[in-house]
């Protein structure tokens, strides 16, 4: 409880700091965008009207063109109206723009004089030299003073954009901060809940599974001793329908008997306690004993068996004999059980690609009644079958695949 309470005050401060910080960039963006960047550009425009302005005026001499100095006016009238709104919109450059504007107006009015006097009398260059260079000095002073503004105008912005960017990525830091101790809070939460179930459910396995080990072998006694008793009941004389009864509960006992010892291998199983046996073995008597069991049964049901002993070669492998045709009684028994009319099929392969560790293969395929796909979750799952009705009609604990998985499982 206290680490969500700690990660939550902690995404709280990050939601305030990141509005307070939202609020504070959008301000300085707002002064950049009204202020800064139009000061920049009115000073960057006035620049360039000035250097256009001495063109026409010069070229109104050359040309004798006095509709020239009218396009001067209009420029320098531009001018003015650039450096008034740049001293309204940033008081701090106010003196500065005062000195711009006494700059050139002095620069523009001698100019003007002089563009007008030579378009009027042309010999009379000679008499102004001396006016016309020190015009030009004045227009150099202001052209020199004006660049000096623009680049302060321009520091001050890239500053401002700088300020802005850095108030960014300090927030996106500190965001990434919270939210990374946030979401290390919450793991750090969710795997100690999930440690605190996954323990649970582990003990409860344990004591479902002791439980299962404890009343498998306990069963296991009394059922010993019934099978020992029927068994002495077949030495006394009976007549025939004592015999039957005495088949039914025999194989009723049997029947007890095999789940019992089920249990008990899955309890084994689940708790891998099983420790496989390599051993040699001859696969094809055992194959035989196999198959002589299930043509058996299929033929009981009315069922056609097909499998061609031809292809088992004989010849000795090394394995869990014992679990590996266990898992094979397990899905056969399967394919008989569920399976009311048609054949059951067993495929034999040796994939002999490696001499030295052969992979067999089993394939069983029946013409039962199948599972649909939706179901084929529920596959290997304990005490369950596909739908709660099989285990009423055919009977069986629900533990043969999982049982089959778990054993396949131990011996790799």
């Amino acid at each position: 409880m206290l680490i969500a309470v700690l990660g939550g005050l902690g995404f709280l401060f990050y939601l305030i700091l990141n509005y307070t910080a939202s609020k504070d960039n959008e301000n300085q963006i707002q002064q950049i965008i009204e202020i800064e960047l139009p000061v920049l550009e009115k000073i960057t425009l006035a620049q360039s009207k000035l250097n256009t302005t001495r063109d026409l005026l010069a070229n109104a001499i050359g040309l004798e063109d006095p509709t020239l100095l009218e396009e001067a006016q209009v420029l320098s009238e531009e001018i003015n109206a650039a450096f008034a709104h740049v001293r309204l919109s940033k008081p701090p450059l106010a003196e500065e723009v005062a000195v711009l504007e006494e700059l050139f107006s002095t620069y523009y009015v001698s100019a003007q004089h002089i563009s007008d006097t030579l378009i009027s009398n042309p010999r009379l260059f000679d008499t102004l030299g001396q006016t016309v260079i020190l015009n030009q000095q004045k227009f150099k002073a202001l052209q020199k003073r004006l660049a000096a503004t623009r680049d302060t105008s321009y520091r001050t912005y890239t500053s401002a954009l700088k300020s802005v960017d850095q108030s960014i990525q300090k927030t996106i830091a500190i965001g990434l901060a919270v939210g990374a101790s946030t979401i290390f809070i919450l793991v750090a939460l969710a795997w100690t809940i999930a440690n605190q179930v996954i323990r649970a459910i582990k003990k409860s396995d344990q004591l479902k599974d002791e439980f299962l080990a404890t009343v498998s072998h306990e069963l296991r006694t009394p059922m010993n001793g019934v099978n020992a008793s029927l068994q002495l009941m077949r030495s006394n004389n009976l007549d025939e329908e004592n015999a039957e009864y005495l088949d039914i509960a025999s194989q009723s006992a049997q029947d007890m008997m095999d789940m019992v010892n089920g249990l008990l291998e899955y309890s084994e199983a689940k708790s891998n306690e099983l420790k496989p046996l390599e051993e040699p073995f001859n696969i094809k008597l055992k194959m035989a004993t196999i198959i002589q069991r299930y043509e058996f049964k299929c033929q009981a049901k009315g069922l056609e068996f097909n499998f061609d002993l031809g292809c088992v070669p004989d010849k000795n492998f090394i394995c869990d004999a014992a679990r590996l045709f266990h898992i094979l009684n397990i899905l056969l028994d399967n394919a008989v059980k569920f399976t009311h009319e048609g054949r059951v099929n067993l495929d034999f392969k040796i994939d002999s690609a490696s001499k030295e560790r052969p992979i067999i293969q089993f394939i069983i395929s029946d013409t039962g009644i199948g599972i649909a796909k939706e179901n084929h979750d529920k596959l290997f799952k304990s005490f369950r079958q596909v739908d709660g009705a099989f285990n009423r009609r055919h009977g069986g604990l629900g533990i043969g695949l999982a049982t089959s998985m778990l054993l396949a499982k131990s011996m790799g």
